[in-house]
């Protein structure tokens, strides 16, 4: 299974990018007299205007940033498995074994006070080890939740002993290894008693 964070982590990224470059590189212009510096350089004659050589600058800029935020959100994933769940970042970084899921003893839901509206939030995993992992922003946690408890079931149940048979049971099914074993157990209780 595959879970993806939700899109509104992206625009939540995007809007505030936005509202910094709103502002900041107007303040930054008149904070160093940039302007001025452009005046009296040979740019003037190729832009004819600050204003709109800023507009432009910004534009590259601002597409740069929500390309990079884009790619950021779109290959960011968990892949979870009844042996493990993996975080694949965007980054260089590759993929990392965050927990292992027969390991997993609890898991928690966070919501922050957007994520309870839209429906989106975190699940704090522990572990045996009582270490924790959180898979961030995604969406309908709840459902998520349920399906990883069903993984980590199947994991335990999957790694269970079969039921303990008697001596009897044993030799009439063939075998012989342990049922001398067995036997001599019991030898030594009935002889103690």
């Amino acid at each position: 299974m595959i879970i993806r964070p939700t899109p509104f982590v992206f625009l939540k990224r995007v809007a505030v990018i936005t509202l910094v470059f709103a502002f900041l590189p107007s303040i930054l212009a008149l904070l160093f007299g940039v302007e001025q510096e452009y005046q009296n350089s040979g740019l003037a004659s190729v832009v004819p205007s600050f204003a709109l050589l800023l507009l432009l600058i910004l534009a590259f800029v601002q597409f740069v940033i929500v390309a990079v935020l884009f790619a950021s959100w779109y290959y960011t994933s968990y892949k979870v498995t009844a042996q493990e769940i993996v975080h694949r970042r965007a980054s260089f970084g590759g993929a990392t074994s965050i927990v292992k899921t027969p390991l997993i003893t609890g898991i928690e839901l966070h919501f922050g006070p957007l994520g309870r509206r839209l429906d989106y939030g975190d699940l704090i995993i522990t572990s045996a080890n009582q270490a924790t992992a959180r898979l961030r922003n995604i969406p309908n946690p709840a459902q998520y939740v349920e399906r990883i408890q069903e993984l980590v079931d199947q994991a335990l149940t999957a790694g269970q002993m079969p039921a303990l048979s008697s001596a009897a049971e044993l030799i009439t099914l063939g075998e012989n290894n342990q049922v001398e074993f067995k036997s001599s157990l019991l030898w030594d209780y009935r002889r103690a008693a």
